[in-house]
């Protein structure tokens, strides 16, 4: 297509006159895109997006001690930030750090990948993601129930199944 990156094998031979890589931007471009389509890669950030859904198990669980609190269910006679120290700035501090490590892996996609990335519906799903979690972050609060978002994050385990997928062949 138009957009896409070429084969990193297609230009790793061609020299100009004085013998360097005739596209070596190209080549650059082409090798990144290598990297982040890569089984690494795609392991690395399978493995984040497993512990942001434990992290977000924990702040569920977090945010029920509160509740629980609040309501004065059996058993629960503190408040959670008396049961957990802390979690109110830890959970927060962790869902920023899981966004822009998120935000840069989908950024760096788009703009490496180009052509590339708009055919994948995952990566679509990503961007879906990542754009809300973002606006989340930065309003404070969403037209969308902050569940649907939580299980949109879980849909995004999916892309271990790229993984697996590539390892077949």
């Amino acid at each position: 297509g138009g957009g896409d990156l070429p084969a990193v094998e297609d230009l790793e031979d061609e020299d100009d006159e004085m013998g360097r890589p005739r596209y070596g931007v190209e080549l650059k471009w082409a090798k990144l895109g290598e990297f982040l389509e890569s089984p690494a890669v795609e392991l690395s950030i399978g493995l984040l997006i497993f512990l942001n859904v434990i992290v977000m198990a924990f702040e569920m669980q977090y945010i029920g001690l509160m509740n629980g609190y609040v309501v004065q269910y059996r058993d629960y006679d503190y408040p959670n930030y008396v049961v957990w120290p802390g979690g109110d700035v830890v959970f927060p501090a962790l869902d920023w750090m899981f966004n822009i490590i998120f935000c840069l892996d989908v950024g760096a996609r788009l703009v490496v990948l180009n052509v590339k990335f708009v055919k994948g519906w995952m990566n679509w799903l990503d961007l879906v993601v990542v754009s809300l979690s973002m606006m989340e972050a930065t309003l404070g609060s969403l037209i969308i129930d902050p569940i649907v978002l939580r299980l949109l994050r879980l849909g995004k385990l999916s892309r271990g199944l790229r993984l697996v997928k590539m390892s077949k062949y």
